[in-house]
């Protein structure tokens, strides 16, 4: 995993991360030199989906990335050297996404290369499992660099109803219940 960087100037707070040496998923599985309309490019794009989707970490970065709005989950933003993964670039979070579709592309990518089931079970246990106390405890760390009362209660309301969340981002498992 890189190395996390906190940037503070007179007004504003940026995070950040070292390079982590290492390319994207895209360009490790040479989706980049593809031609995009190309039946070639299609079975990449299909490949790194269900990659990205089967990384053992992935559940908790999809409810993670649920509960922080991250909206820009793509292979661009996840970093594999054919051993291990990084998950880079979180711009769009927290709110700083809503002019983009209210997606969790990570599980649109289980969705698409068939591993939904697995994902929505996976991400919901990863769910309960969160330390519900944590975004008070970062709150309290950054606290000495910058107020992050609006972020932590961002993140906290969203804790709370993330189960719900996580569920409604996949197919609805038919059973004798289920309206036709």
């Amino acid at each position: 995993m890189p190395d996390p960087y906190l940037v503070v100037d007179a007004e504003n707070v940026a995070f950040g991360s070292a390079d982590a040496t290492y390319p994207n998923l895209s360009q490790r599985l040479g989706i980049a030199g593809l031609e995009t309309s190309s039946p070639e490019y299609e079975a990449a794009v299909r490949l790194a989906m269900r990659v990205a989707s089967q990384f053992s970490s992935a559940p908790l970065v999809a409810a993670a990335d649920e509960a922080i709005d991250n909206r820009d989950r793509n292979l661009g933003n996840i970093l594999w050297d054919g051993t291990n993964e990084a998950w880079i670039d979180h711009a769009f979070a927290l709110g700083n996404g809503a002019q983009l579709d209210d997606v969790n592309k990570l599980c649109e990518m289980a969705v698409y290369s068939g591993l939904s089931e697995e994902m929505r079970s996976s991400s919901t246990t990863q769910w309960m499992l969160m330390d519900r106390n944590k975004p008070d405890m970062v709150k309290e760390e950054l606290d000495t660099v910058i107020d992050t009362s609006t972020q932590a209660r961002f993140v906290a309301d969203r804790l709370n109803q993330l189960g719900m969340r996580l569920l409604a981002r996949f197919p609805s498992p038919q059973d004798l219940l289920s309206v036709p």
